[in-house]
């Protein structure tokens, strides 16, 4: 009789652990399911912010580049070779480069994409980038930062990125040698930059039917150029200056942008000096090489 006790509580004894270890493993296995379920909604979450930001991308870039030469072989480069990515708050996403262009340059021993990561630039900030303006090329990673499309309106947007994208072409294409860092304002760098932003205003008056150019030359002879152009050089950041140029386009969507904007027309003003007094390309670099160093002082 003892006997049978003894057993018949260890019965329940051990029907009591083997049930609580089943019911410890299920809710194990519910949480692990709810986590994976979880992880998967999320990554579904940022494939789409993905989706929505190569979308948006590529509407600004044709609506500002289509039917122009160089702009096609953008739109071409855009296509066929970009990756779009996304910061997140834990990790970066990336969409299915798949089927995309691959690139080798001098700093790199494997073939890699060339891609874009809208961010804001604290975020970069954060992740321990030094973010040099909204839009940036960076040679060394093969990529290119953009604000959020949100952000600016289409056409400037398309412009910005246009310009970004032309760097990018010009050094995977061997039209621009890599700049090593600390390495400064390299006469590459600077004709680079001459380049992209030739593109820029050139791509702004298309866009506004050659209001652009009509307006920027009233605009140059209303203020001449400084004595000694290009080593002193036309400068403001009030705006005041810029109204009508700006009225060809839709209103800015943020700050950034309308920053963004003024420094364009800063430095298309000056190019237009440059072209004016007969110094053409050279003297236009030279003006953005005093320009650059009087920034970086």
């Amino acid at each position: 009789m003892h006997k049978r006790i003894i057993t018949s509580v260890a019965v329940v004894f051990f029907g009591a652990w083997l049930f609580f270890a089943l019911q410890e493993k299920t809710d194990a296995s519910a949480l692990a399911e709810r986590g994976k379920e979880r992880s998967e909604a999320e990554e579904r979450s940022r494939q789409e912010l993905i989706a929505k930001d190569r979308k948006d991308l590529l509407r600004a870039l044709k609506l500002v580049a289509s039917g122009d030469e160089e702009g096609e072989k953008l739109i071409d480069l855009f296509q066929q070779a970009v990756v779009v990515r996304l910061y997140g708050s834990r990790r970066w996403s990336e969409e299915d480069s798949t089927g995309k262009k691959l690139f080798r340059d001098a700093n790199s021993k494997v073939p890699r994409n060339l891609w874009i990561m809208p961010s804001e630039k604290s975020l970069r900030a954060a992740h321990g980038f030094i973010p040099e303006a909204n839009f940036e090329y960076a040679q060394s990673g093969n990529g290119i930062f953009t604000p959020p499309p949100s952000t600016f309106t289409d056409q400037w947007l398309g412009v910005r990125l246009a310009h970004e994208l032309l760097h990018a072409n010009d050094y995977l294409t061997g039209v621009e040698p890599p700049n090593p860092k600390g390495a400064g304002l390299t006469d590459d760098f600077v004709q680079g930059e001459v380049r992209a932003h030739n593109l820029e205003v050139r791509l702004l008056d298309r866009m506004s039917n050659g209001a652009f150019g009509e307006i920027l030359g009233l605009i140059a002879e209303r203020y001449e150029p400084p004595a000694g152009f290009p080593a002193r050089w036309f400068f403001s950041d009030s705006f005041d200056e810029f109204v009508e140029l700006d009225k060809l386009f839709l209103h800015a969507r943020s700050k950034e942008e309308t920053n963004s904007r003024c420094g364009s027309y800063n430095i298309a003003l000056n190019f237009m000096y440059a072209e004016r007094l007969g110094l053409g390309e050279k003297g236009k670099a030279a003006y953005y090489r005093n320009m650059s160093s009087e920034k970086r002082r």
